[in-house]
C-alpha cells in the first residue's frame, strides 16, 4: 500500500542569535511524514527536536525552506490561515497535559469542542465516547487531582483525539509516567495512528516507546542523522 504524505519539510533551517553567537537549530532538513504512522523524533537536548515540531505544527516559522501541507507552503500565508490549520488539522499533547484543575474529565474534553462549534449535547456525547475509548468511561466526573498522572495524560489525549486531527504532535508524553502508564499512553498513540489514519510525530527521550513506533528518526545538531523502521 502506497504511503500518503501528511506533511513535509523542504530544506528547512532555523537560526537563533546573530553573528558569532548564532545557533543553528535546524540545518537544511527535508523530511516527509506519512498518515497512519507513529514516528518518534529522538535526539539529545538542543538537537533541534522542538524547532522541527514547532515548524511542522505551525507554531514557529523557519528562517529558510518550506513546510508543505496540502500542496501549499504553510508559512507562505497569513496568521489567519495558520490559526485555521492548527485548529482544524492539528492535535498537540505535552508532558504536563495542560488540564484545568477545576474541570472534570468530561468537561476537559467537551468544552473545547463547544468552542469549535459543536452543540452542547453533541460535544458531551462525543467527549463521553472518546473518554470511554481511552479507558476512562468510569472517571467522567473526576477532577485532575482525583486521578493519577497516567489517567490525566489519557484525558489530554482524549481531548486532542475528540477533534479528529490528521496531524498529531507530542512532546515527551510519557517521560513523567511510570512504565505501566507509559505503555498505555504509547498504545493509545499507536492506535490513533493506525485506526484513525493520523500522522503522529512524537518528540521523546523515552526508549520505552520504541516498540510501539512505526518509524524512528534521530536528529543531531539540527540534521536528521537516522531514519529507520520501528519494531511494530
Amino acid at each position: 500500500m502506497t504511503a500518503i504524505t501528511a506533511i513535509e519539510t523542504r530544506t528547512v533551517s532555523k537560526f537563533f542569535g546573530q553573528a558569532q553567537s548564532r545557533v543553528i537549530a535546524l540545518d537544511d532538513v527535508s523530511l516527509r511524514l506519512y498518515r497512519g504512522e507513529l514516528a518518534l523524533l529522538m535526539g539529545p537536548s538542543g538537537s533541534g527536536k522542538s524547532s522541527l515540531i514547532a515548524a511542522l505544527g505551525g507554531l514557529q516559522a523557519p528562517d529558510t525552506g518550506s513546510v508543505m501541507f496540502e500542496d501549499k507552503d504553510l508559512w507562505d500565508t497569513g496568521s489567519i490561515r495558520l490559526n485555521t490549520f492548527r485548529r482544524k488539522h492539528c492535535g498537540f499533547v505535552f508532558q504536563s497535559g495542560g488540564l484545568f484543575p477545576a474541570l472534570s474529565a468530561l468537561k476537559q474534553v467537551a468544552k473545547p469542542l463547544q468552542y469549535l462549534g459543536f452543540e452542547k449535547t453533541e460535544a458531551y456525547r462525543k467527549a463521553t465516547g472518546v473518554l470511554t475509548e481511552v479507558g476512562l468511561g468510569d472517571r467522567l466526573q473526576s477532577l485532575p487531582s482525583e486521578m493519577s498522572g497516567g489517567q490525566n495524560q489519557r484525558v489530554a489525549i482524549a481531548r486532542m483525539l475528540a477533534k479528529d486531527p490528521g496531524l498529531i504532535f507530542c512532546d515527551e508524553p510519557t517521560s513523567a509516567l511510570d512504565g505501566e502508564s507509559g505503555a498505555v499512553v504509547a498504545k493509545l498513540l499507536q492506535r490513533a495512528a493506525h485506526e484513525r489514519n493520523a500522522m503522529i510525530l512524537c518528540v521523546t527521550h523515552d526508549d520505552r516507546l520504541r516498540p510501539f513506533a512505526d518509524r524512528i528518526l534521530e536528529i543531531r545538531d539540527g540534521r536528521i542523522t537516522s531514519d529507520g523502521r520501528g519494531e511494530t
